[in-house]
């Protein structure tokens, strides 16, 4: 399976979620789309690629989520999933779906035969944005204790030079860790929305102050 079939399935996993967007899949309101005024910048270190990494930024977690699929790496993936969501049925479906995608990254990482449609690279990264509705975020708190519930939309270049747009769903735990709900049709309270919002158009270093690459 290439890398945007299992994306794919990343959003979708087989549920009855908001159907598989591109780059001109976006439309709707833009009222979370605009930059902060009289803010200090918060301070984020970049990894080599030029692009935030780890859990502490919404747009790190963000930004792994694609690398796994650029790397075909279980463990990453993992790493910026949720590590469990939900309850019951629900449950069952979202921990089968991680060990189904996980899987899957694995075997594709030993046949280590890259296709013209598997992702590339990063190419842009957008700032994380509020949801216009309010609903996804009291739910979040009100159900799981979520600080934030936010969107991050990634631009990624294909193996053919084509780009695709990944809108992904991240939440901040009550630890201060971000963690990405890859498929957030899982649940229609905390994803309602989603895809009725706007492209992005703030790139995540206006809303930062950039720190060295890590090495």
């Amino acid at each position: 399976m290439n890398r945007y079939s299992l994306l794919a399935l990343c959003i979708i996993s087989g549920m009855v979620l908001p159907p598989l967007f591109g780059a001109e899949g976006v439309s709707g309101s833009a009222k979370t789309n605009s930059l902060p005024t009289s803010v200090a910048k918060s301070k984020l270190k970049v990894a080599v690629d030029g692009f935030p990494s780890g859990q502490d930024s919404a747009e790190g977690v963000a930004a792994d989520l694609m690398r796994a699929f650029i790397k075909n790496d279980s463990a990453l993936f993992k790493a910026a999933c949720l590590p469990s969501y939900a309850s019951g049925e629900t449950k069952k479906q979202y921990d089968g779906f991680i060990k189904m995608v996980a899987d899957d990254l694995d075997l594709c990482a030993k046949k280590n035969t890259p296709e013209p449609d598997d992702m590339k690279r990063i190419h842009k990264l957008y700032a994380a944005r509020q949801l216009s509705a309010n609903g996804p975020a009291s739910w979040g708190y009100a159900t799981y204790n979520y600080h934030e519930v936010m969107f991050v939309d990634v631009e990624v270049e294909l193996n053919n030079g084509k780009m695709f747009l990944n809108r992904t769903l991240v939440v901040k735990s009550a630890k201060g860790k971000w963690f990405v709900l890859p498929c957030p049709g899982v649940d229609k309270l905390i994803s309602f929305g989603l895809n009725s919002e706007s492209k992005s158009t703030i790139d995540f270093k206006e809303v930062y102050d950039i720190s060295a690459p890590q090495k």
